[in-house]
């Protein structure tokens, strides 16, 4: 039912809807059983007004008059007879239950027992001298008053409506001793017993929508229960007041087996539950507590195996407030946590070596950097991998990386972090070592790896290079940690199969090779770069018989530069070709001007050879400068 605004008596909508509220024309789900509800209380109140029916007209009959007309007898036999088929009706309405003819019956009867009383008030008013004006007036509002608890409204206005119409008529033009003001507060009087009959109806109807509707919602929430029970794998508990399992699911039972006689009266601690979270109180607690909870996650072991409930609960309590235990839901949630484990597993571990990948490892590091605890860093790069990969393939690879990380966990201990930035890089934490210790660690990390793997038949012997930081010495943030450790792996590099603790000359070295790098590229773009020529003599003639073409740098800061001074950084930052070309160029372009032919040697990187561009840049320097091929040498 639509919830209804406030009450306002002169307002044709509202009567629209009161009219509407009567007749049930909202509700016609609920209109029988309301019907067959006003029945039943229109049953129970025949019995009320019989007695006072016949007891008020005895008394006002017989008891006010002693000489009572025949008429009024007649008219008093007659009312008795009324009252007597009000009651017939009742009773077969108890065993036929036909709402709509018992309360076309009631009707009919009520408006008979309506007139008739309106006649014996009017025989009163005109004939009976020993009553007085004011006597009537009372009896006569007591009368109007009585449909007030009639049910439905129009079994009460039956009796009321021709009733206070006589009443209303014998009061104006019979009472002459009655004052007008009590006369119109009498008028006044019936318009009141009229609201309260009407308002009184209307708080009966609502309330049994209401409690109908509230009945039909307990049914269809029954229903889901019991599928809910049937079909879900979830459980439903309830506990008494001392939180003791009571009445326990089948479902439960059966997960429980073979102790699942005993569970009834068990607490949940004394099932094995533990909290997922150990923050957290117990459920036991909680509910000890009287505090409700909602998604509180448990754990229990069962066969050897765990299992992972989300247990929800609330306080129960009766009509009267007080508290009856707990009622609650249990959901088993161990495939969900496997699959969130799975999840969390993926998201930090690397796959094929199961150590934490570079996200989550970076995360660990920068917590260990923000607890401000000393600990050992080290970076490890396996020497030549790609060499392995190149030659037997990525699957003798993986394999080899699963081996390497079996070694590098034997030689850690239990605290000990590893994890894997990608490819063929590994890292170390390791918490409680100090630098004599990671000497000795990283010594003997490097040595395990003398001893050849077999894969498939295939004998490898790795070796791994490990840069070492410490913090906070060598770094007090994870981005200066693992730069200093980097460049430590980088010293290590260079000599293979062994290890370098990070000083800070290496970072100077860094730094140098950072700045000679920019300048390097400014230096082709200012022509920095010239060529000298040192000759090539014959020892036994004491002639020249070549001449070596040197490149060399005018830097702008540190004067003449030798080739070695900067070589290794243009070959390692992708420079080697458009220099090289350089070279080539400038020396053809000077050999070509010599007297006798004399051939030039030039120094070629294996770089350039490497590229794939290197015979075409030969050839055009041949053919833009003209010098024959045998009149130069390549180094």
């Amino acid at each position: 039912m639509q919830k209804r605004g406030p009450i306002r008596l002169f307002t044709p909508r509202y009567w629209r809807e009161l009219w509407r509220l009567f007749a049930l024309d909202d509700i016609p789900e609920h209109a029988g059983e309301i019907r067959r509800e006003q029945s039943g209380i229109l049953s129970n109140t025949v019995f009320l007004y019989t007695l006072l029916g016949v007891s008020s007209s005895t008394l006002f009959i017989f008891g006010l008059d002693n000489r009572p007309s025949t008429l009024l007898v007649i008219q008093w036999v007659f009312l008795i007879f009324l009252y007597v088929c009000l009651n017939i009706n009742k009773h077969t309405w108890q065993k036929d239950q036909n709402d709509a003819r018992f309360i076309s019956r009631s009707l009919f009867l009520f408006v008979a027992l309506g007139c008739t009383w309106g006649t014996i008030i009017s025989r009163f008013a005109l004939e009976d001298e020993f009553i007085t004006d004011g006597v009537l007036l009372e009896i006569s509002m007591g009368l109007v008053s009585t449909p007030i608890i009639g049910v439905p409204l129009s079994a009460a206005f039956a009796f009321f409506l021709p009733f206070s119409s006589f009443c209303i008529l014998v009061i104006f033009t019979c009472l002459h001793t009655v004052e007008a003001v009590a006369k119109f507060s009498f008028v006044g009087f019936i318009g009141f017993a009229a609201s309260g009959i009407i308002y009184i109806n209307k708080i009966l109807i609502e309330r049994a929508i209401s409690r109908l509707n509230l009945e039909r919602q307990n049914e269809t929430i029954s229903v889901f229960l019991r599928e809910y029970e049937t079909n879900s794998p979830d459980w439903l508990w309830e506990t008494d007041r001392n939180g003791r399992l009571r009445n326990v699911d089948v479902k439960m039972k059966r997960f429980f087996q073979p102790r699942s006689a005993t569970i009834e009266g068990c607490c949940f601690a004394d099932l094995g539950f533990e909290n997922d979270d150990t923050t957290r109180p117990t459920i036991d607690a909680l509910i000890r507590n009287n505090q409700p909870f909602r998604d509180h996650v448990v754990l229990t072991r069962q066969n050897g195996q765990k299992y992972y409930f989300n247990i929800t609960g609330h306080p129960a309590h009766d009509r009267n407030g007080h508290f009856l235990g707990f009622r609650g839901v249990s959901s088993n949630i161990t495939e969900k946590k496997k699959a969130e484990s799975r999840v969390h597993f993926m998201a930090n571990y690397d796959d094929l070596t199961k150590v934490m990948n570079r996200q989550a490892f970076l995360k660990t590091l920068h917590r260990y950097c923000e607890n401000k605890t000393p600990f050992t860093f080290l970076l490890i790069d396996v020497d030549r991998f790609k060499l392995v990969n190149d030659q037997y393939g990525h699957e003798v690879g993986n394999v080899m990386l699963r081996m390497i990380v079996k070694r590098i966990k034997r030689a850690c201990h239990p605290t000990d972090l590893i994890g894997r930035l990608g490819g063929d890089e590994f890292t170390l934490i390791l918490p409680s070592a100090d630098q004599d210790e990671a000497v000795a660690f990283s010594r003997s990390l490097v040595e395990s790896f003398n001893q050849e793997f077999f894969i498939d038949h295939i004998a490898i012997r790795p070796s791994v290079s490990v840069g070492v930081a410490f913090f906070p010495r060598d770094g007090e943030t994870t981005e200066r940690l693992f730069h200093h450790a980097d460049l430590a792996l980088y010293h290590a590099k260079k000599h293979r199969n062994s290890f370098s603790l990070f000083k800070p000359a290496m970072e100077e070295e860094y730094f140098k090779k950072v700045k000679l790098k920019a300048d390097l590229v400014t230096a082709i773009d200012n022509k920095e770069f010239f060529l000298e020529y040192q000759p090539i003599f014959d020892t036994t003639t004491a002639h020249i018989v070549s001449a070596e073409a040197l490149i060399r740098w005018r830097h702008p800061e540190h004067g003449v530069l030798s080739a070695e001074k900067f070589i290794k950084t243009i070959e390692d930052n992708g420079l080697v070709d458009e220099i090289g070309a350089f070279t080539l160029n400038h020396a053809c372009r000077e050999a070509v001007k010599w007297p006798g032919h004399l051939p030039i040697a030039v120094n070629v990187s294996p770089s350039q050879l490497r590229s794939g561009n290197f015979v075409s840049v030969v050839a055009t320097c041949l053919n833009d400068t003209g010098l024959p091929p045998l009149g130069w040498d390549l180094k």
